[in-house]
């Protein structure tokens, strides 16, 4: 048996899959963000530590042979020298370095790109560090920082390092040159002592420690690997890792990510490091987040209630337009400057029409990145997989398959590719599996090849982007 452990934004995840690649066993469980005035958005890292431990308690665990991790990208740890946090984990939300990502664009944002492989933005690592170190919070007990599932991985085997794929998302990290860019820190001011070493996805960070292996009733001593970020643990799960596949990710965020044999240099897009090789990446940031705001903003009982009442409404939703950026937005706008509007409510509009426009507008966030992506690279008939809860939804299903083209495979919505991908790391390591498609394609719940132009949301994806223009000037 392998363990695929994912820290997600809100969820702590895990898989136990057997040497056929068939699921023993998942669970999951909410975690809770604490969110602040000024973007504030910060979690407690051992909360992560309390979950994973609840999660297992009472299995019987005898049999796993290696643990695999897979874990959100950009969030920022801090560690003294006892690799002890020493104050909240930013999380990759959280927008405070507003004025530090102008900053960071208008005098480095050309090098940054080059050798990093996108433009700053508030959600990468880089810019929670410099944020801290500008206003003076930056604990003089900082020793080292990590990422998310490298702490995880530190409190199992006491190895707090990181691998290409969490690296590469810092937007610290020359890419080309697998190192970090020490020449843009030092500039920075901040210390190169902070950073972390790298190693591949794959390889054995470390064993499970004897105090950790009798709390969770594991044995002593077993690996457990690098791992991976979530999006390149999600895009391994689920078989994309050749070019001209595209992997497509519906949750918290939105994610398009598509493999390539070397960096395309574009602002609009991120380059980042796969299990191996490069990945291009069209990342949405408005979209399960803002869903899940507007469900308690305006009192729907759940996805479902949301749902059902958009049913009622028309494509169009009645002329209502919703720009659904509650948070800075990434592909294709990087814009920080952003804000939510609801427009042309009328007297005769209806609540069907208000939650309809919702699952429109979040819907054609993910369009806007699929679109630019097209334009950036050619897809011609790609074979591309669709992830998520939100791939089951009946409107946004309807809206976001309508501009595909291609060889489309959906997965069962209850498989989990960035915690199955974990577990698939861990037991290629140990010998087990030969080709990720074999396993996990076995998933897929439906399949069918699209080429068809009739699409009646390219008018209201049109009036989408107008509207944006003339009230957000992007």
């Amino acid at each position: 048996m392998f363990l695929g452990i994912d820290i997600g934004t809100t969820k702590v995840k895990l898989v136990i899959i057997n040497q056929e690649g068939e699921i023993y066993l998942k669970k999951t469980a909410n975690t809770s963000l604490q969110f602040g005035e000024n973007g504030v958005v910060e979690i407690n890292p051992y909360l992560w530590i309390k979950t994973i431990i609840n999660l297992l308690k009472g299995l019987n665990l005898q049999d796993i042979k290696a643990i695999g991790l897979s874990g959100q990208m950009h969030t920022l740890v801090l560690l003294d020298k006892k690799y002890i946090p020493i104050r909240n984990a930013i999380v990759w939300a959280d927008s405070r370095g507003k004025e530090e990502e102008k900053f960071l664009n208008k005098n480095f944002g050309s090098e940054i790109l080059t050798k990093c492989g996108s433009i700053p933005a508030t959600s990468f690592t880089l810019t929670k560090l410099f944020y801290l170190l500008k206003h003076s919070e930056l604990p003089k007990e900082t020793y080292k920082f990590c990422l998310t599932k490298d702490f995880v991985g530190g409190w199992l085997t006491g190895n707090f390092n990181t691998d290409r794929t969490d690296a590469s998302a810092t937007l610290l990290y020359d890419i080309k040159n697998n190192s970090w860019n020490f020449d843009l820190t030092e500039k920075l001011g901040i210390d190169n002592f902070l950073f972390p070493d790298v190693r591949h996805s794959l390889e054995i960070r470390g064993y499970l420690k004897k105090e950790v292996a009798d709390l969770l009733g594991m044995k002593e001593g077993i690996p457990v690997l690098y791992g991976a970020g979530d999006q390149e643990a999600a895009a391994y799960g689920a078989g994309i890792v050749e070019p001209g596949e595209v992997m497509i990710s519906l949750s918290t965020g939105g994610q398009i990510v598509i493999p390539v044999e070397k960096p395309i240099l574009d602002k609009r897009i991120h380059n980042f490091c796969h299990i191996n090789g490069f990945h291009i990446m069209g990342a949405i940031q408005n979209f399960g987040l803002t869903l899940n705001w507007a469900v308690k903003i305006f009192g729907f009982q759940g996805f479902d209630d949301l749902t059902s009442e958009a049913l009622n409404s028309i494509p169009g939703s009645k002329d209502i337009i919703f720009l659904p950026y509650i948070v800075p937005e990434r592909t294709p706008i990087m814009n920080s400057n952003v804000a939510s509007y609801f427009i042309n409510l009328k007297a005769v509009n209806s609540r069907s029409d208000i939650a309809r426009s919702i699952l429109e507008g979040v819907s054609f966030t993910v369009i806007d990145a699929w679109n630019t992506l097209n334009d950036i690279i050619t897809l011609k008939n790609p074979f591309i997989v669709i992830l998520g809860g939100a791939s089951q939804n009946k409107i946004i299903k309807e809206i976001i398959f309508s501009f595909l083209k291609g060889n489309i495979n959906v997965f069962d919505n209850e498989f989990d590719s960035s915690c199955y991908g974990a577990a698939l790391m861990a037991g290629e390591k140990l010998g087990n599996f030969d080709s990720k498609k074999k396993y996990s394609h076995k998933f897929i719940k439906e399949s069918f090849f699209r080429n068809d132009d009739n699409n009646e949301y390219i008018k209201f994806f049109s009036r989408f982007l107008d509207m944006r223009k003339k009230i957000l000037d992007i």
